[in-house]
């Protein structure tokens, strides 16, 4: 727990506590059946729970993940600063990722990384804004994703991952719960809303009534983190291009180190969803990923899909999603560069 929780025993203390909430509202929504596993509801909602703390969804634009709150455990990772960002988002200016790459750049190696050379390496190769880092790092620093460090022989403030900021890199690329709470909360390109990309479940409560209630979460949960999941893979090529390309990358040896660091499991669990679903609701997720490979199709800033004559040629996305005879959605990971 200590090494986990960043040995903040109280925010441990508060976030189980605000679980009780979250575990409560469910049973109401279920129409509070007599027989009912609550450990196994507890497992359920514990990772979510570690981002909500008690609420039913994240909202970082009006500061509701404050780290004041009592039991604040994590943020959301893909949240951005835009107060210096002008015009609206695209593909290209979309910097969700900047406090995936901070918590992958202190990963690797053993060595402390000082401030000026994580900036630098940001910077130069994602193009990263410095406004952008700075929150991003205040941010990871706040919720003890990462830790300092100062010497008084040459007076430079190194950073490190801390286990905290280990661990929750793995559990926000290998939840798709969590994947899809964080999803909703994201500020994303203009596009997504223009083509109803993205889908929020119904998490209504029938007051007085011994009923279920029909949320559709696994329908909306599929549909936007199947996506939200092809967008951040081909964002990460899309940087990984650029990395590779830049004369000052100084770390191209290392093999997939800045690879998102998705699960296998997130691909299982998303299958296990899309075996549950309906035809109807397969058809409408398989259009929802071609709206998105055709916006980004069309956008000039994006070049890592082929524009091709006969259109969109067979690439990543298939690879990721779309069987090889076109029956439907499958979901293997892209194989890795080696």
């Amino acid at each position: 727990m200590n090494d986990v929780y960043h040995n903040d025993v109280r925010t441990f203390l508060h976030n189980n506590l605000s679980l009780c909430l979250q575990i409560f509202y469910r049973w109401k929504q279920l129409g509070m059946p007599d027989e009912i596993d609550f450990y196994k509801l507890a497992e359920n909602l514990r990772n979510r729970n570690k981002f909500l703390n008690g609420k039913l969804y994240l909202d970082s634009r009006n500061g509701a993940d404050d780290r004041r709150t009592l039991g604040s455990f994590g943020f959301n990772l893909f949240y951005m600063n835009l107060f210096s960002m002008s015009g609206k988002l695209s593909f290209s200016n979309w910097s969700g990722l900047c406090s995936t790459r901070v918590l992958q750049y202190l990963h690797y190696g053993n060595d402390k990384k000082s401030y000026s050379s994580l900036l630098d390496f940001l910077v130069n190769n994602f193009d990263y804004q410095k406004s952008q880092i700075d929150h991003c790092i205040i941010l990871l620093k706040t919720y003890g994703y990462i830790d300092t460090k100062f010497t008084k022989s040459d007076e430079i403030l190194f950073y490190e991952i801390s286990e905290k900021g280990v661990e929750n890199l793995k559990l926000v690329y290998s939840d798709i719960d969590v994947l899809y709470y964080l999803c909703i909360d994201t500020q994303m390109p203009s596009f997504f809303f223009d083509e109803d990309l993205i889908k929020v479940h119904d998490n209504k409560i029938l007051v007085n009534e011994d009923i279920p209630v029909m949320t559709n979460y696994r329908y909306s949960a599929c549909l936007s983190t199947v996506v939200f999941i092809l967008f951040l893979i081909f964002k990460d090529f899309d940087e990984q291009k650029g990395m590779l390309t830049n004369p000052k990358h100084s770390l191209i040896h290392i093999k997939n180190a800045f690879r998102l660091p998705f699960g296998d499991n997130v691909f299982a669990l998303v299958e296990d969803l899309i075996k549950k679903m309906t035809s109807s609701e397969l058809e409408i997720v398989n259009g929802a990923l071609e709206k998105l490979i055709n916006c980004l199709k069309n956008d000039d800033s994006y070049s890592f899909i082929d524009h091709g004559e006969n259109g969109l040629e067979p690439s990543m996305s298939q690879q990721v999603f779309h069987s090889d005879d076109g029956s439907g959605l499958v979901t293997s990971p892209p194989p890795s560069n080696k």
